[in-house]
């Protein structure tokens, strides 16, 4: 991979010393200037039908196309929603509650991903919420919370806590066991990590695009697996979801057979066209190629941490690391550590975890060891004061 030519398409990165992916990724310059062309053509052209046709919709489904790929599902299972948070709720919506049933979550999930379930209460169900330990969540934890009541797994494919990756095909396997569904947040690990929906039976997925698949706000992927899509209902419907949305006589409801049944209406056609040309992108410099220049910085990272007893509860491989590190300076407060990274321009997250607070740094495929190693000056001067 060539770092000096990709850089020319992160013109941020000569001014900051941007560390902070797991946050806001930065969009590559060239699908900037296609994103600008699509929003110039909206303004200054006739929004004539054969636009909406031909182009619109046309590049809506070579995007659900490309995302199914990215996740090795087919076509038809992918829907486009808001955000992932609507992803989430879609699924709490529409599933066969009982009185009694319970759904399993982890302390390491995202807020928005665990809201919808708690809500649940008031119609008589349970959240379980499984504690890390120093970081780490087993197989065998979700094992012993499971009983003949619980109905859903929820997890996060990556932490945005700490970056532990969970086994999604150890998941699969035991929900499957046990009759139980499959739903995983994807946000933290789509762009960097390869994912298999069929491989770890993933019943629902909800991804947003505006991390590691650096592309803008207003659009993310659901996935439903297709056995699903023939016995749910979704709960929101409007002229997109129908079978033929073209039909407008006010003819008796029929819903796609697809995963369109998900898009009541018009989805946001300028973020689908961003997610576009970031899957493109990603495509052509590769995952593989990717996901080894991550973990060599993440690598990098940790271990300059480490050296200066700087608490790392970031699982460390491939199997359950992610490009995303948490640390804890003991002997400054993460307010004071964050206050010395940005006056160096360096951009991370202000983060606590299991109660310390430290920051949370997250390198890209775009930067750099040397990035890497100022941040890691930065520590060692506030260890050594």
């Amino acid at each position: 991979m060539d770092i000096s030519r990709i850089r020319e398409d992160f013109p941020i990165a000569e001014r900051y010393n941007y560390l902070n992916s797991a946050a806001i990724g930065i969009i590559p310059k060239s699908n900037l200037e296609a994103l600008n062309k699509f929003s110039q053509r909206r303004i200054l052209e006739i929004p004539h039908p054969d636009l909406y046709h031909n182009e619109y919709l046309k590049l809506t489904e070579e995007t659900r196309e490309l995302f199914a790929r990215l996740i090795k599902a087919e076509k038809d299972e992918i829907s486009f929603q808001p955000n992932t948070s609507m992803g989430i709720n879609l699924i709490a919506e529409m599933l066969n509650w009982k009185r009694g049933d319970n759904v399993i979550v982890t302390d390491l999930g995202y807020p928005s991903g665990i809201y919808p379930w708690l809500r649940l209460k008031k119609r008589g169900l349970t959240t379980k919420i499984l504690k890390n330990r120093d970081g780490l969540i087993d197989v065998s934890d979700f094992e012993e919370a499971i009983d003949q009541n619980t109905r859903v797994i929820s997890v996060s494919f990556v932490s945005f806590a700490n970056g532990y990756r969970h086994d999604l095909e150890a998941l699969g396997k035991l929900a499957k066991q046990n009759n139980i569904y499959l739903v995983v947040d994807a946000i933290q690990g789509l762009g960097y990590l390869d994912l298999d929906v069929r491989k770890c039976r993933i019943d629902f997925l909800t991804s947003g695009n505006y991390k590691w698949l650096m592309a803008p706000f207003g659009a993310a992927e659901f996935y439903c697996c297709k056995k699903l899509l023939e016995e749910l209902e979704s709960p929101h419907v409007g002229w997109f979801s129908a079978r033929d949305p073209f039909d407008l006589t006010l003819s008796p409801y029929k819903r796609s057979r697809t995963a369109r049944m998900f898009e009541p209406g018009n989805p946001s056609f300028l973020s689908i066209f961003g997610i576009r040309e970031s899957l493109k992108y990603i495509s052509r410099l590769g995952m593989a190629s990717i996901r080894k220049t991550i973990f060599k910085l993440r690598n990098t990272l940790v271990e300059g941490l480490q050296e200066l007893d700087t608490w790392v509860p970031s699982p460390n491989g491939e199997r359950h690391g992610s490009a995303i590190v948490f640390a804890n300076l003991p002997s400054c407060v993460g307010e004071k550590v964050y206050a010395a990274l940005k006056k160096r321009n360096i951009v991370v997250s202000q983060r606590s975890f299991n109660g310390r607070s430290g920051v949370r740094i997250a390198p890209s495929f775009w930067n750099t060891h040397e990035e890497v190693e100022a941040l890691i000056d930065v520590f060692r001067e506030l260890t050594s004061k």
